[in-house]
């Protein structure tokens, strides 16, 4: 395959790519291009495509507007169904992601409640005892306040909990909700009584 030819199919990629993001224009141009070959059709058939639509419109005005705009909602039909459920695969992914992530991962609310823990959360919670509504020990006293706005919040925290160390990174969304990225350090041995 010759540079050109790839570069060709990369440009008709990238044209179809940004048809189809856009369902109006996508379902425009589908539209148009089949009202174009019904023409093209009548023309080689030696029937007049207006005096067609001129009998269709005698037949009925709901007739003649389904087959006018059928070639137009069909393609919007499709192309906004299609988005919807790829956005919905991408949001199921996007769901799944902290889960299957190995990190402490905890999303609080702006009032530094927590929203979310992933499973990695959880059996910490689990091996030390610790119920799932109280999450908040987990969050270092630092970050249990009322509001994060216009307050400078550190990127990286410890955080001890029983004897264990974790280290914090932490990020604060535009809505003031704080994302923290945890991962445990070292476990001081309970034995030192």
């Amino acid at each position: 395959m010759t540079s050109f030819t790839k570069t060709q199919n990369s440009n008709t990629l990238k044209v179809l790519q940004h048809i189809f993001a856009r369902p109006i224009l996508a379902a425009l141009i589908v539209g148009s291009l089949i009202h174009l070959g019904k023409l093209v059709n009548f023309m080689i058939h030696s029937v007049n495509y207006y005096d067609n639509l001129h009998q269709l419109l005698k037949t009925g005005i709901i007739f003649t507007l389904i087959d006018i705009s059928l070639p137009f909602l069909i393609p919007l039909l499709v192309v906004s169904l299609s988005r919807k459920l790829s956005t919905i695969k991408e949001q199921e992914f996007l769901n799944n992601f902290p889960d299957s992530n190995p990190d402490l991962i905890i999303k609080c609310n702006k009032d530094g409640e927590p929203v979310f823990i992933n499973t990695t959360v959880k059996a910490l919670l689990f091996e030390q005892n610790i119920p799932i509504r109280k999450t908040h020990l987990l969050i270092p006293e630092e970050l249990k306040s009322t509001t994060h706005e216009n307050r400078k919040l550190p990127s990286q925290l410890i955080h001890f909990i029983n004897d264990i160390k974790i280290e914090y990174f932490v990020n604060v969304s535009h809505s003031n909700e704080l994302f923290l990225s945890g991962r445990l350090l070292n476990r001081e041995s309970s034995n030192s009584c």
